[in-house]
């Protein structure tokens, strides 16, 4: 057998089985191990990374044109890792100026949570032919990127979720990414999808698809207990659907607008 010290995996975004799954492969076939470098392409939840404290697993930096993570700052200055920097996605380049927006185009503070928007020179000036398109993205002299996030006391940019899987309830801005992670964090979830269905008395009410592990039994009321405690009532789901596998696209991604669809037509025959 090959002697490894250090293996290299590569996570796409939203992808955070592929963490587990890497890590009983790496249990399996590399029991030397001792040393891991993930490489994300998205924002991930550092609690996955922890999966690997056996042996010394850190995040590599992100290349991004809007933002990115120095490896240096992985580390604090006493030499232990700074997991509170490793779910961001660093801080803003050179060349791109990030900020946060509210509704009607105002700026918000660092800790406020709104749509990511930037400017600089590496911006696309906007879609060829399409001048609505262009102007929607554009609004107020900023380009929007459709994502939910917001800029720390540090300047690291933390994104939270798409703007378009956001759902309100009950007048409260519930992230579907926070739900899903807590949903992830049951031993028996293998993956999950969270949507917004429509509620006559909230507006929408937070629905949940889950695909379990091989082997593993549990009730949908189990889960909404379980996300209960771990976020609160209000962003919980209210209910919970087990599905043998989630719709994914050719590159693994799960494609909620298929889930959204099914639930929807589920209810209406």
């Amino acid at each position: 057998m090959t002697a490894f010290n250090t293996v290299r995996f590569k996570v796409k975004t939203g992808r955070n089985q592929e963490f587990l799954d890497a890590h009983e492969s790496v249990d399996r076939d590399w029991p030397g191990l001792r040393h891991v470098n993930i490489i994300q392409t998205g924002d991930q939840n550092y609690a996955i990374i922890g999966e690997w404290d056996d042996m010394d697993a850190l995040a590599a930096a992100r290349p991004n044109m809007i933002a990115t993570l120095a490896p240096a700052e992985h580390f604090r200055p006493d030499g232990s890792v700074a997991t509170e920097r490793l779910t961001s996605a660093g801080r803003p380049t050179p060349l791109t100026t990030v900020a946060i927006m509210g509704e009607q185009g105002a700026l918000l503070p660092r800790g406020e949570r709104g749509e990511i928007v930037v400017r600089g020179p590496l911006v696309m000036d906007g879609y060829h032919e399409n001048p609505k398109a262009t102007a929607e993205v554009g609004a107020f002299g900023w380009h929007h990127t459709g994502d939910i996030g917001y800029l720390n006391d540090e300047g690291l940019l933390f994104v939270v979720d798409r703007a378009k899987d956001m759902i309100i309830t009950g007048g409260f801005n519930v992230y579907s990414a926070e739900v899903e992670q807590a949903l992830l964090a049951h031993p028996a979830v293998k993956d999950s999808a969270v949507v917004g269905l429509p509620d006559p008395k909230w507006g929408e009410r937070v629905t949940a698809a889950v695909e379990l592990r091989i082997g593993q039994q549990v009730v949908g009321e189990e889960i909404i207990d379980f996300v209960k405690q771990r976020i609160g009532s209000v962003k919980a789901p209210k209910e919970v659907e087990i599905w043998s596998e989630l719709p994914r696209s050719k590159v693994g991604k799960i494609l909620k607008g298929e889930v959204r669809a099914t639930m929807l037509d589920t209810r209406t025959t």
